[in-house]
């Protein structure tokens, strides 16, 4: 398998790539007939494969089997492909999808280049979603998270970023200490690359409106968090 990086700054940027953008939904139009799926490009990497099919034996022994079992998963980038951009669907979104129940066939888009660290967080959270692709609400959101920051660890993902901090502190607090400056920048710009780029394509409606931000209820909200609390306290222990 292809060996995967990701420190803590690509979880971050993975963290606040679905908060901005969720696992959207598409918009758009396509000509009739065509599927959703055939718009975007596939992904050849045999590394992200091979990632994908780990992290859904592994999803499946740790959270249970899924409630429609997909034999046909494809993987593809949330990027059209040149002959279809002229019909301006969404792009750079994270997202499963269920193209059809009875055929067992799903689609994981990627909204990151494979080359992109946080690329493997992106995956293995939207393979969570092949155990239950109906479920959409904010904890299973939170438990897709939680699995794919586990999943990743476990697989030293963070050993490459660990391994060059060590080497660097040998050198001294001096390096060690311009690394760190070299670093909050690059976070700095990120978060505002993110902040210009992204604020347009936030929708505000829902934050604005208590019936969408709380579609069951201010109590039944908080009994969500309260029990995706006791869950990561238990799984966490």
């Amino acid at each position: 398998m292809g060996k995967c990086v990701l420190d803590g700054k690509g979880v971050l940027l993975a963290a606040l790539f679905l908060w901005g953008s969720g696992c959207s939904v598409r918009e758009g139009a396509l000509p009739t007939g065509m599927a959703w799926h055939e718009v975007y490009e596939p992904v050849e990497d045999r590394a992200l494969w091979t990632f994908m099919e780990a992290a859904r034996l592994e999803s499946e022994r740790w959270l249970g089997v899924p409630t429609v079992r997909l034999e046909r998963v494809e993987l593809r980038y949330a990027r059209a492909r040149a002959e279809w951009r002229h019909l301006g669907v969404a792009e750079h979104f994270s997202l499963m999808e269920l193209v059809s129940e009875e055929a067992g066939h799903g689609v994981i888009y990627l909204g990151v280049n494979g080359a992109d660290e946080e690329g493997w967080f992106l995956l293995a959270h939207e393979v969570v979603h092949l155990l239950n692709p109906a479920l959409r609400d904010w904890m299973m959101e939170g438990l897709a998270s939680w699995f794919a920051v586990r999943f990743c660890e476990e697989r030293g993902v963070a050993v490459a970023i660990l391994a060059l901090f060590f080497f660097v502190n040998l050198f001294g607090v001096r390096l060690a200490a311009f690394l760190q400056r070299i670093m909050i920048v690059v976070l700095v710009l990120g978060l505002l690359t993110l902040l210009v780029f992204g604020w347009g394509q936030v929708r505000l409606e829902p934050f604005l409106d208590p019936a969408q931000l709380f579609p069951q209820g201010l109590m039944s909200w908080s009994t969500s968090c309260i029990d995706l609390l006791s869950f990561s306290s238990h799984k966490l222990q």
